[in-house]
């Protein structure tokens, strides 16, 4: 009777989690109020809070209040949850901006109300972040669990399809095509070996092994010096070699956005 009560829960929280990725894809097609483009309410997707995770994370490492905060329970962690969505705010604020700037330079070029369409449209974006970051706390909640991590793959999977098709598309209308199905054999073969190789490095673990005193037996002893004889076990501690995994690479991007607008900039001044 348990088991069918769990399988049966189990399949709802799917089925939730499903529903939540779907709305979420729906959402990436919605475009910005009063712009005939293709930039998305949901352009930013839930890496602000990814970026906004990881500094609330160094900020407890790195200063004694935040650790102190961090250690006090469940309040603790609400209020870490509440500086992560502050943080969240202020990052969006800052992409927001920088994004626009970058796919939307030319359309603002050659309207003349673009300080209104700017604002109107870093809210819509600062906004769908957090629209997005809800979805992922529901599925946390109430689905199959790692809610952010699903959002990006469901993100990640969606160009992937269409990249696909084009690779294979291009491949097959060249004049050569046996040439063609040989390079993306080798193409397909080359993604399959990075991918693996990842995962090995991913799940890799150092074990370093250690050795303690299990039991004292005193049963055995000299009559002129007293021994002790020691049972010890040797055993080791896990340590991953890659602990942090992808999440330096997605914090990255958010600062690489910053850095190539303001180089840009400098340039267009030149």
């Amino acid at each position: 009777m348990n088991i069918k009560k769990i399988k049966r829960d189990l399949i709802s929280k799917i089925y939730y989690t499903l529903f939540i990725i779907i709305i979420y894809r729906l959402g990436s097609f919605i475009p910005l109020p009063f712009l005939n483009n293709r930039v998305s309410i949901l352009s930013l997707g839930i890496m602000p809070y990814i970026s906004a995770s990881i500094l609330t994370q160094l900020m407890c490492y790195m200063f004694p209040f935040f650790y102190k905060i961090q250690q006090d329970g469940e309040i603790g962690i609400k209020k870490i949850n509440n500086i992560t969505k502050v943080l969240t705010i202020l990052i969006s604020l800052i992409q927001a901006p920088v994004y626009l700037n970058i796919t939307l330079t030319e359309f603002y070029n050659f309207i003349n109300c673009k300080k209104i369409l700017m604002i109107t449209s870093i809210i819509c974006i600062t906004t769908g972040t957090f629209f997005t970051m809800w979805l992922g706390e529901k599925i946390n909640a109430k689905g199959i669990g790692n809610g952010n991590s699903l959002i990006i793959m469901s993100g990640i999977l969606s160009r992937f399809i269409y990249s696909i098709i084009d690779e294979i598309l291009n491949r097959i209308k060249n004049n050569n095509k046996l040439l063609g199905i040989t390079i993306l054999l080798f193409e397909l073969l080359i993604w399959l070996l990075i991918i693996g190789i990842s995962i090995i490095i991913i799940n890799f673990v150092k074990k370093i092994h250690i050795q303690y005193v299990k039991k004292f037996d005193l049963n055995n002893y000299s009559s002129n010096l007293e021994e002790i004889y020691l049972r010890n076990e040797i055993k080791f501690i896990p340590l991953k070699v890659v602990y942090p995994g992808i999440m330096p690479i997605i914090f990255s991007q958010g600062i690489l956005l910053i850095l190539i607008t303001i180089f840009n900039k400098i340039n267009n001044n030149f």
